[in-house]
């Protein structure tokens, strides 16, 4: 049986989503369609124990949404997790970037693993 999955995100540039599934080593594809104004990523590597699972980042109501397809519900389970680490990712790579554009230097970070948080400290010196 099937378990189709459909989960709004707040992700809206493609380059940053493309950067932060590479720094996870995920092998994707880029789908151009005419009717849509950014491209779908559909995602080719099996994500890590999850044999039956299908996911693309499809562009919809000016953000991106994670359509999966899965057989079970752990590897729903197992979905949900694998997008909130994704997610927090981008996030981190989108304060990078837009604080470097307005001229902040990123001194430290650190991941503290037991909890998942992530410490950031950008700097700028006038």
């Amino acid at each position: 049986m099937s378990h189709l999955s459909k989960i709004k995100t707040q992700m809206t540039d493609t380059q940053i989503l493309q950067d932060t599934l590479k720094e996870f080593q995920i092998v994707y594809t880029v789908k151009h369609e005419a009717a849509k104004k950014k491209p779908s990523i559909i995602l080719n590597s099996q994500l890590e124990k999850t044999e039956h699972l299908k996911a693309e980042f499809t562009w919809a109501n000016n953000n991106y949404e994670l359509i999966a397809d899965s057989r079970s519900w752990q590897d729903k389970k197992f979905l949900e997790h694998w997008q909130s680490k994704v997610y927090q990712q981008y996030a981190f790579n989108t304060i990078i970037k837009e604080g470097i554009r307005a001229g902040f230097q990123s001194n430290t970070y650190s991941s503290n693993n037991n909890n998942g948080t992530i410490k950031l400290v950008l700097e700028k010196w006038a």
